[in-house]
């Protein structure tokens, strides 16, 4: 028997020897637990590496500051390894902000960041944060390019940010948009059941 989670990286863990399959468990701790347990996703580790560089090398940002969900496995192990690997490059992290799980007013944070004037914000967590994060960030006038990790991927998160995401990169798992025909055969069966594109967090 085959236990397959679509469950955050804190929320998947093996039961009673039964394997589990994760497809977005990117917490490195995750596949370190046992030998049940199987990841199909890349972990934070090179996530935040990956992120870290392209911050600089594709968009010449030399300031960051993450923002990340206190008492989160997702977003605070992600932002430790975009700092760890921040620090290898020229990126200055210029401070760090914290918000709780369900908050919907990230103002107060935002503001702090506006004084700090930095070129980025990490923030690694989910879709809704993302959208919020974008659109308050607007409204306070705070011009920093927006990155985040594989959370950010859901249809949703246009819905929710809007114009606001223009400019916003992201790591995710998977596109649609890949032209391997294997894919792409997938994208059209999908699209043909569903009517929707495929993406790392249906919902």
């Amino acid at each position: 028997m085959c236990l397959f989670a679509h469950a955050g990286s804190g929320a998947a863990r093996p039961e009673c020897g039964v394997p589990l399959v994760t497809p977005a468990s990117t917490n490195p701790r995750v596949t370190a637990v046992g030998d049940c347990i199987f990841r199909m996703c890349f972990a934070d580790p090179f996530q935040g590496e990956v992120l870290a560089n392209y911050a600089w090398k594709k968009t010449r940002l030399p300031k960051s500051r993450p923002a990340h969900r206190s008492g989160f496995s997702l977003s605070v192990g992600l932002a430790g390894f975009f700092r760890e690997h921040s620090r290898r490059s020229v990126e200055t992290i210029v401070a760090s902000q914290k918000y709780s799980g369900g908050d919907k007013d990230l103002r107060a944070q935002l503001t702090v960041i506006r004084a700090a004037n930095p070129d980025a914000i990490f923030l690694p967590g989910y879709y809704v944060e993302a959208g919020l994060a974008a659109q308050q960030a607007a409204e306070l006038g705070v011009h920093a390019t927006l990155l985040g990790g594989d959370g950010f991927e859901a249809p949703q998160l246009i819905e929710i940010g809007g114009a606001a995401l223009n400019g916003t990169f992201y790591s995710t798992h998977y596109s649609a948009e890949s032209a391997d025909p294997v894919s792409q055969s997938f994208v059209k069966a999908y699209r043909a059941r569903h009517a929707v594109f495929p993406s790392d967090f249906p919902t």
